[in-house]
């Protein structure tokens, strides 16, 4: 006849068995997990990488148009500033032959 103190260690020797082979199948599960793990940090070092790359593309084409646009805008202003000078000459023209006229009468 057993006593309770015998059950006690048989129940404890079957589950320390039961333990082991637990621990036993494990590295496999651990290496397929950090497996899981790596693969999926990769994945999004790629996609961080491909983001990275979409935005400096984008800041790329906007700091093209806002050259392009202070070059237009550069370039409408020495038009303007031209034409300015054109009037300012043809003005002095027409005082200095109004001048010659009225000087000759």
């Amino acid at each position: 006849m057993s006593t309770p103190n015998e059950n006690d260690k048989k129940d404890a020797l079957e589950v320390a068995k039961q333990k082991l082979s637990e621990i036993s199948g494990r590295p496999f599960d651990v290496d397929k997990i950090l497996a899981a793990n790596r693969a999926k940090e990769e994945r999004q070092r790629k996609v961080a990488k491909t983001a990275q790359a979409k935005i400096e593309q984008t800041i790329k084409a906007a700091r093209e148009r806002r050259h392009i646009v202070r070059e237009n805008e550069l370039e409408s202003e020495n038009e303007n500033i031209q034409e300015a000078k054109l009037r300012a000459a043809a003005k002095q023209k027409a005082q200095a032959r109004g001048e010659d006229r009225s000087g000759k009468a």
